[in-house]
This record gives structure tokens, sequence and C-alpha cells, in this order.
């Protein structure tokens, strides 16, 4: 259900908070959220892979402190499940 104000109220809010008071349709809103919601889930099936790829990558180029902080980092966030599977490399200077 779209909220309107009445545009008395618009005023008295322009007047006292100083801002104004858009009367937009929230059911529209609502609808587009909801596309976008569905695009973004198709963008991040399509590259969530490349993008894990790249990462790993990258870990695979770093050793030492950067490689575990990246490791470390990558394993606590959310956003990034997976990322953090990399090759492990022996360092030349633990021989």
């Amino acid at each position: 259900m779209a909220v309107y104000l009445p545009v008395g109220l618009v005023e008295l809010f322009r007047y006292t908070l100083g801002m104004e008071w858009e009367n937009v349709d929230t059911d529209a809103m609502r609808v587009d959220a909801h596309a976008w919601r569905a695009a973004a889930g198709k963008v991040r099936g399509t590259l969530e892979p490349e993008m894990a790829a790249a990462v790993r990558r990258v870990g695979e180029g770093i050793e030492g402190l950067a490689s575990a902080a990246l490791s470390r980092r990558l394993r606590s966030s959310s956003r990034w499940p997976g990322f953090c599977r990399t090759r492990r490399r022996r360092s030349s200077m633990s021989s």
C-alpha cells in the first residue's frame, strides 16, 4: 500500500525540520527493489566464480605475512566465501 502525505504535512516537514518530504509510490519502489535483487543475484552468480579465481591467483602470488593476512581477511568476510583457498607455497626462507 503506497503512503502519501497530505500537502499540509509536507509543508510542516519543510518548515519545522528543514527537509522536503518526497511523496513517492512505495509500492512501485518495492517492485523495483525486487527486480534489483533478482538482477544482483544473476550478476553474483555470473561474476562470483571469476572473482574467486582472480582472488585466488592474487593469493598464490604472495607469501609470508601478507598471504596469511589476506587469507584471514577473506575467511572472516562472509561476502567472499571460498576465496581464501589458495595453494600454499613453501617459502624459500623456511628451508
